[in-house]
């Protein structure tokens, strides 16, 4: 064999020896202190590790492939957090304030409803309507339904004196103040009659309806 020969035999299995030599003399990547600076645990390598950190709230850093530490620690804060607000104390502190609040709310709610009902003003007493008939009621009676007035109340007096009414058509007919059509089917529907009698197509009002008929 040639020296060449020889040299280049000795190169093929020296440089490769060499370089596993010293790889295996170079620390790993998470032993350095830049990345135990940067990161918290090994490096995730896979999507798997990367996805479950993603979904456990973690960042990862973008150059070492790992959990960033300052993820690790407001994660970690963050835990740290909702564990001491659900101890079964902080949980019983929550339920008497909520029970305190509730109470509270309908001690107002019922404090609103007095004041409420105090000034409230006393009820009426129901409205009740009484038939008012022109041949017989006084002036102060006709002059009370609806749409009568005094006026015409005076008018009916001074006219049946000199002989009762017939009917509606004879109290239209002798009463001018009553002449209107609106007028006296108001004054019907809300008491006045003629003999009894309240106009045609013009009944007294029900009782749900009397109010309507209040001055």
């Amino acid at each position: 064999m040639s020296m060449i020969h020889m040299r280049l035999a000795l190169s093929f299995f020296f440089f490769p020896l060499a370089a596993l030599l010293i790889s295996g003399c170079s620390p790993k990547i998470e032993d350095t202190p830049a990345y135990q600076q940067a990161c918290e645990g090994s490096p995730l390598r896979t999507i798997e590790r990367r996805s479950q950190a993603l979904e456990e709230g973690y960042e990862i850093h973008p150059h070492y492939d790992c959990i960033s530490k300052e993820s690790y620690i407001a994660v970690r804060e963050q835990q740290a957090r909702w564990a001491a607000a659900n101890t079964p104390e902080a949980l019983a502190k929550r339920a008497a304030e909520r029970e305190q609040l509730r109470f509270e709310e309908q001690r107002q709610a019922s404090l609103d409803a007095e004041r409420l009902q105090s000034d409230r003003p006393a009820f009426a007493p129901r409205f009740v309507l009484r038939p008012v008939d022109v041949n017989s009621a006084s002036v102060a009676e006709l002059a009370s339904v609806p749409t009568v007035g005094d006026g015409a109340a005076e008018q009916i007096v001074s006219q049946r004196q000199v002989r009762p009414f017939d009917d509606w058509a004879d109290l239209v007919g002798r009463v001018v103040e009553m002449s209107a059509a609106q007028t006296v089917f108001s004054a019907s529907t809300c008491g006045l009659t003629v003999n009894g009698l309240s106009m045609p197509g013009a009944p007294m009002a029900p009782p749900e309806a009397a109010s309507l008929c209040a001055r």
